[in-house]
């Protein structure tokens, strides 16, 4: 979200201090199907997009939700092929979400 001149200035302080109020904060997943995959915090204490930025990139569909990719993992499909560090990269967070249970 960003600051437009139309905004209160109560909303414009919120936004201020949005950084402060999201750090360390995590989602309850539950079902998975309102949790982003890539981008909401909920899996580590940043949004994957983040933490893995090269990964995010090369992802095909950057809005999928945990549900979708936890029920078919095939769903995530990246532009080029995974080597080194970014295959390495992708088994963590993949054997990480095997441990999540929705």
């Amino acid at each position: 979200m960003k600051h437009r001149q139309a905004d209160s200035p109560i909303w414009a302080d919120l936004l201020k201090v949005r950084k402060i109020y999201l750090q360390g904060r995590k989602l309850n997943v539950r079902d998975g199907q309102r949790t982003l995959f890539w981008k909401d915090i909920w899996l580590y204490d940043q949004p994957l997009c983040m933490l893995y930025p090269d990964l995010f990139a090369m992802c095909q569909q950057s809005d999928l939700t945990v549900f979708q990719v936890k029920t078919d993992i095939q769903s995530v499909t990246f532009s080029r092929w995974l080597v080194d560090i970014w295959k390495e990269n992708w088994e963590k967070i993949v054997h990480d979400l095997a441990n999540v249970h929705l």
